[in-house]
């Protein structure tokens, strides 16, 4: 009930094929008969939705029980919400092949521009993301300078000039300040970000990794 987020009197209205994605609905037959010929089975993983309309993913354990006594028989089946868990994984597996990616750049490119485009085009593909720039520290200047671009049109590329570390205007300056890095989902819902409104209207920027 928990993990649906019903209750025990909503329960009652719904058999087990309720829970079933559609989709699922043969893979679940194919399992119970497998179960009925005295086959068993590993344990497997499905999707399901929840009351709320929320998907998670859940590891199930499903066996045949016997009653000898009526000779009735009864599937038991144990679920566990495993979504956090999926979560990690799928974010560890990007995680591996971001740094793999980056590795075969610095491999195989021949120039820092190159590599920085390189790696940028792979960062956005792998975040999806539509847009992005990679700037280095100018020590002299003390600025962040663009040394690649992607995605960005043609008529905002002439916004993209150094930028002062010291100077507040630029969201880029204030994560090199403050050493703390920004990745938000929606950036207009963040309340430190509001004095810089004006430049995430400019670029149309929703989701933000800085």
């Amino acid at each position: 009930m928990d993990l649906f987020g019903f209750t025990k009197d909503e329960m009652k209205n719904f058999s087990a094929r309720d829970f079933i994605p559609e989709s699922d609905l043969e893979d679940s037959e194919s399992k119970l008969t497998e179960l009925l010929s005295g086959e068993n089975l590993p344990i497997y993983e499905r999707i399901f939705q929840k009351k709320s309309g929320e998907l998670f993913h859940a590891e199930i354990n499903l066996s045949l029980i016997e009653d000898h006594v009526t000779n009735r028989k009864f599937f038991q089946s144990i679920m566990r919400d495993i979504t956090k868990r999926k979560i990690t994984e799928v974010a560890k597996e990007r995680e591996r092949r971001v740094f793999q990616k980056i590795a075969n750049a610095a491999i195989q490119t021949t120039d820092i521009h190159e590599f920085c485009n390189r790696a940028l085009a792979d960062l956005l593909e792998e975040l999806d993301f539509n847009f992005g720039t990679l700037r280095i520290l100018d020590k002299d200047l003390d600025a962040l300078v663009p040394i690649a671009v992607n995605g960005i049109p043609d008529h905002l590329t002439r916004e993209l000039n150094p930028i002062i570390v010291s100077d507040d205007k630029y969201i880029v300056s204030y994560v090199i300040r403050n050493k703390k890095p920004i990745f938000t989902g929606d950036a207009r819902n963040e309340s430190f970000l509001k004095k810089y409104q004006s430049r995430l209207e400019l670029f149309n920027v929703i989701a933000l990794l800085s």
